[in-house]
């Protein structure tokens, strides 16, 4: 799974940052609930490699759950292959089907917000919904 660490913030529109790098992550209504008033709070943002996805050519880079990314690295496992990005920073691991880009290229990742999971930075324990 890629574990992020950050925080999130914002009561009416809840955003994760990354400690480090420039990753940032709006994120749906229902990651509100993480909060209390409000108010910053320490986190650790997982998705699983096959939750993220290439987004279609032309999606938009400012649509919910798209970032930017640059390929690092492609292992090649027979039918799929596991991509390793830079996203502002913060490496991720996509899992995909193969064949798949070379190092080196710029594209956008979709993060499917229903398919995040939050936990506590401090307790390492879930935040449920």
């Amino acid at each position: 799974m890629n574990l992020i660490q950050g925080e999130i913030s914002g009561s009416e529109s809840p955003r994760f940052r990354a400690s480090e790098g420039q990753f940032e992550l709006g994120l749906e209504r229902t990651a509100a609930r993480a909060l209390s008033g409000g108010a910053r709070r320490k986190v650790v943002l997982g998705i699983r490699p096959e939750d993220l996805a290439v987004a279609a050519p032309g999606r938009s880079k400012n649509a919910a759950g798209a970032l930017p990314a640059r390929v690092e690295l492609v292992e090649l496992l027979g039918g799929e292959a596991l991509v390793h990005l830079d996203s502002g920073g913060v490496d991720l691991t996509a899992r995909v089907p193969a064949p798949f880009s070379v190092n080196g290229t710029d594209l956008t990742v979709t993060v499917p917000l229903e398919r995040i999971h939050l936990f506590d930075g401090e307790t390492g324990q879930r935040l449920d919904e």
